[in-house]
């Protein structure tokens, strides 16, 4: 799987079918998803790539205020997600630095920035409730605009119910903060392993 940090390096003539998300655990609902994009880009012949977010926003912003402790548990670090999303079969992530700058960049800017010209997507598939850009302003409405303008696929995924159960980053952390490790493992698809922690030498 290739590793793209600097979307300047990447070359628009080289489409790509995209999905954009933090992935925060690779979770049944994200395998889902990432199952879906999977199949959209072989048969368009085209790349299946995640742009995702380091760190996550949330912890960006909880930083930012002094606040560390309003961060969200990360359950998986970023070098077991992109494991994760290997395993799930994705031929490229695109991890873009979320900081002051990304966090500022309006709506039809990232579309035109990181989706269009960054990486030249032909195909995208989002979750129901994705926002982006600028205290998340941008929802679908103004992607299907964007869609028609750029001449992009757009496909918008429900979510993914397990036993009943909607599937969240959120509601795995929820089972780990309770302690249910057989709930989280059923959210998760797999058994839960925690982050590792590395120390400085």
């Amino acid at each position: 799987m290739k590793i793209i940090r600097n979307l300047n390096d990447v070359a628009t003539k080289h489409r790509c079918a995209l999905t954009i998300g933090n992935f925060d655990g690779v979770h049944r609902g994200h395998q889902a998803m990432l199952d879906q994009l999977s199949r959209a880009a072989s048969e368009r012949a085209l790349p299946s790539c995640v742009l995702t977010f380091d760190p996550h926003p949330k912890v960006y912003f909880a930083n930012l205020l002094g606040r560390p402790d309003l961060a969200p548990e990360q359950i998986t670090s970023l070098d077991e997600k992109l494991s994760q999303l290997a395993g799930c079969g994705i031929d490229q992530v695109a991890v873009l630095t979320f900081d002051a700058n990304v966090a500022a960049i309006a709506p039809h800017d990232f579309i035109t920035r990181m989706i269009v010209e960054g990486l030249g997507t032909d195909y995208l598939l989002i979750g129901d409730d994705f926002r982006f850009g600028h205290q998340r302003q941008g929802n679908f409405a103004l992607l299907e605009d964007a869609a028609r303008e750029h001449d992009f696929e757009l496909e918008k995924m429900c979510s993914y119910l397990w036993r009943g159960i909607r599937v969240s980053s959120t509601e795995v952390r929820k089972a780990l903060t309770n302690g249910d490790l057989m709930y989280a493992a059923g959210l998760l698809g797999r058994r839960f392993s925690a982050p590792a922690v590395h120390l400085p030498c």
